[in-house]
C-alpha cells in the first residue's frame, strides 16, 4: 500500500510560481518592432529607435488632427464621414462590391470599429495601385475642410511629417497620410 505524500504549502507555492513564471515568459508582451520584451514600439529602449531630427514632426493617436482616426466631419467622395478612416474603408468596401461592409462602415461609431470592418473586406482589384491616391484625396479634403488640420499645417514651417512608428506595416496607411500632407506643407 502506498503511503500518502505530504507536500508543504511552501512547495505548493513554489510550484505555482514556477508555472506562473513559465506562463509569463511564454506570453510576455514584446515590442512589435524588434520582438524583444520590456518596451513598446517607439521607446528609446528599442534598438530600432531613431531620434527625429528637429525638422521632423511626429504624430500619432486619435487626438492628433493629422491621424486618420481623428474625429471630424469630413466630406469627400460625395458623402460625410466621421473620420478619414471611415472615408478610406468605405471607399475600399464600395470598390470591392461589399455593400454589407459599406453599410457597416457608414453606421460605425468609431474609427477602430471601421478599421476592423475594413480588415474583413477583400482588397478590390487594383487596390494596391489605387489606395494611396484614395488616401491622398481624403487627406487633401481633410486639410482643406478641417480647421484643426489647417492649424497644424500652418505651424509646420519647413518641417517634415512622420507617423510615429519605427516599423513599416503594409496594412497601415498612415505613411500615406504623411505623403499626402507633405504635398500640402511647405518644404525645403
Amino acid at each position: 500500500m502506498n503511503k500518502p505524500v505530504y507536500i508543504k504549502n511552501s512547495e505548493i507555492q513554489m510550484d505555482k510560481n514556477k508555472k506562473i513564471g513559465d506562463y509569463e515568459s511564454i506570453h510576455k508582451k514584446v515590442c512589435r518592432v524588434c520582438k524583444e520584451p520590456g518596451h513598446a514600439p517607439g521607446s528609446s529602449d528599442c534598438r530600432h529607435h531613431e531620434e527625429s531630427p528637429d525638422n521632423v514632426v511626429a504624430f500619432q493617436g486619435q487626438d492628433n488632427p493629422l491621424y486618420d482616426f481623428f474625429p471630424c466631419d469630413l466630406r469627400v467622395f460625395g458623402e460625410h464621414h466621421k473620420t478619414a478612416e471611415h472615408a478610406y474603408q468605405l471607399t475600399k468596401a464600395i470598390r470591392s462590391g461589399n455593400t454589407d461592409a459599406a453599410q457597416k462602415v457608414r453606421d460605425a461609431e468609431t474609427a477602430l470599429d471601421v478599421k476592423r470592418i475594413g480588415n474583413s473586406v477583400k482588397d478590390p482589384q487594383g487596390w494596391s495601385d489605387d489606395k494611396e491616391t484614395v488616401m491622398e484625396e481624403i487627406v487633401t479634403a481633410k486639410a482643406d475642410q478641417i480647421a484643426e488640420v489647417k492649424a497644424v499645417l500652418e505651424k509646420l514651417d519647413e518641417s517634415y511629417l512622420k507617423h510615429d512608428a519605427n516599423y513599416h506595416d503594409p496594412n497601415d496607411h498612415n505613411h500615406m497620410i504623411v505623403n499626402a500632407i507633405d504635398h500640402q506643407a511647405p518644404g525645403p
